[in-house]
């Protein structure tokens, strides 16, 4: 009886199969080798960028005013005031600072200290009203503790709060001081345009002294409009004065 199937036909089939198969193996397995690779190599990165903490980020037990000043109540009934990062990086090294004395009012949303940076002074407003019952002699001696904390040991002075209440509805939460601060960016980014890119850092962190290296002549004013100190510039962020619709 004629077969047509020899064991060495089987064989013969069986051997081009294998070398398909391992042709494929050949180009495969080092692709999906190089891709691992390249997945190992890309997710530290990505993880250092996901956990590197922002400049926006602000202490939660904290409440913010829209001049970029900061409250802090404590459980004498008394409020810590102090600058929030922003204005520290947008006014640069800080060379001296003038607070009010013990036994003066400060108003809530009005100037109540002066700093100097470089050759010029600007002013900052209080987040309370009341009486300055302490001064951060600290600070005041060492400016230069702001360059590195400016919401625990940088605190400027202590206030007996007159009107905590009123006040209170006129601060922000971290959260909504945070999209405060990043809508100040905003607002640099629309007026500087390119220029601003010239002012960040490796990491897209800003340089020290923002506003002087956007305007090296009026940086001052350029402050003065965040700070909510200069009346010769009206602003366009919302009202000043009140927070309960942002």
């Amino acid at each position: 009886m004629y077969n047509p199937f020899h064991f060495i036909d089987i064989y013969a089939t069986k051997g081009i199969e294998y070398l398909w198969v391992l042709g494929y193996l050949a180009v495969f397995v080092p692709f999906i080798m190089f891709i691992r690779r390249q997945v190992t190599e890309e997710a530290p990165a990505q993880a250092k960028v996901a956990t590197r903490p922002s400049w926006f980020d602000l202490p939660e037990r904290l409440l913010y005013h829209l001049g970029h000043a900061w409250a802090a109540l404590d459980t004498d009934g008394t409020v810590k005031v102090g600058m929030d990062r922003f204005a520290r990086m947008l006014v640069g090294r800080i060379r001296g600072i003038e607070v009010p004395k013990a036994g003066d009012a400060v108003v809530q949303g009005e100037p109540a200290w002066r700093m100097q940076a470089g050759d010029k002074v600007v002013s900052m407003v209080s987040p309370v009203d009341g009486e300055v019952v302490e001064v951060n002699e600290k600070v005041l001696n060492a400016p230069h503790v702001l360059d590195e904390d400016t919401y625990d040991a940088g605190w400027l002075f202590k206030v007996r709060p007159s009107r905590l209440s009123a006040n209170l509805r006129n601060l922000l939460k971290a959260d909504k001081a945070s999209q405060w601060t990043q809508e100040a960016m905003d607002e640099l980014f629309s007026m500087q345009g390119k220029q601003l890119g010239m002012v960040y850092q490796d990491g897209g962190q800003p340089v020290d002294g923002l506003a002087r290296a956007l305007d090296p002549e009026n940086w001052d004013k350029l402050a003065s409009r965040f700070f909510l100190t200069d009346e010769s510039i009206s602003l366009d962020r919302g009202d000043t004065h009140s927070v309960k619709n942002y």
